[in-house]
């Protein structure tokens, strides 16, 4: 009887090892498959804001003086009244990083400019601008199609775009008169191009969102400053919380009297 114990403890022993074997090669190339997954997924793609600044061509706003002069006193006074501009033109330039190569494009669909006005809180964020299909390698006039030198780690895309809307343009000025910047979040929305491992001829696309801050929008150049590293959304909103820049809820009576006299937003 002690001789077939110890033979079936030594049966038990062996199975464990081998159970303990198996399970130690599944998990290895589980961990395999992982490594290999991530480092091939489109999502590797990153993007960042060159200098963390968008450089305008000119003033956010335009000024009014008004000389105000006194009876009994010989100094008179200047009131300055900020107006909009008449249009904003801004150099949007970000890197895509593509460390594996695998990225055959990468087109920016859209992008949302947040203002963050208590920066780096998120309280009383505000979607002031929406640009479409703002940069496709640097060609706007081209759509999203396969770029012509794969394999690269970075790509260039940047363009000049211009705002116009009267709304924006009177937001601006009213909030930041007299200031050369403001800070602002980003919200990118792309499309990458990259080539499936399994036919490298054909191409598959995949949409993705990044959040950029804290970036800068201004005429106050900053090009000793290092580039704004953007975030991937992994599914979380970061602009939900910011209404859409709107007339009433935005500006005050005074601002849209102003506005409206040496711009072109309506009264009401």
């Amino acid at each position: 009887m002690a001789a077939g114990a110890h033979r079936s403890r030594i049966r038990c022993l062996a199975l464990v090892r081998i159970v303990a074997s198996v399970v130690a090669l599944a998990f290895a190339a589980t961990v395999v498959v992982v490594v290999l997954t991530a480092g091939l997924s489109p999502d590797n793609v990153r993007i960042s804001i060159t200098h963390g600044h968008l450089q305008s061509a000119g003033l956010l706003w335009s000024s009014v003086n008004f000389t105000i002069e006194h009876l009994r006193r010989p100094r008179n006074d200047t009131v300055t009244f900020y107006t909009p501009a008449k249009d904003l033109t801004v150099w949007v330039s970000m890197d895509a990083h593509d460390p594996a190569g695998r990225a055959t494009n990468v087109c920016v669909d859209g992008v949302h400019i947040l203002d963050l006005p208590h920066a780096p809180s998120f309280e009383g964020m505000v979607d002031i601008a929406t640009v479409n299909n703002t940069v496709a390698t640097g060609k706007a006039d081209k759509p999203c199609a396969r770029w012509r030198n794969p394999g690269l780690a970075s790509m260039q895309l940047d363009r000049w775009v211009t705002f116009d809307d009267p709304l924006m343009l009177c937001y601006i000025s009213q909030k930041y008169g007299g200031l050369y910047d403001f800070t602002v979040m980003l919200k990118v929305d792309m499309t990458i191009l990259y080539r499936k491992e399994e036919d490298r001829d054909t191409t598959a696309y995949t949409d993705t969102t990044h959040y950029c801050w804290p970036v800068t929008l201004g005429n106050s150049r900053r090009i000793s400053s290092e580039a704004v590293s953007c975030k991937p959304s992994h599914a979380f909103d970061y602009a939900s919380i910011a209404p859409v820049l709107s007339l009433r809820d935005h500006l005050t009576p005074s601002q849209r009297r102003i506005c409206s006299t040496w711009g072109r937003v309506p009264l009401n």
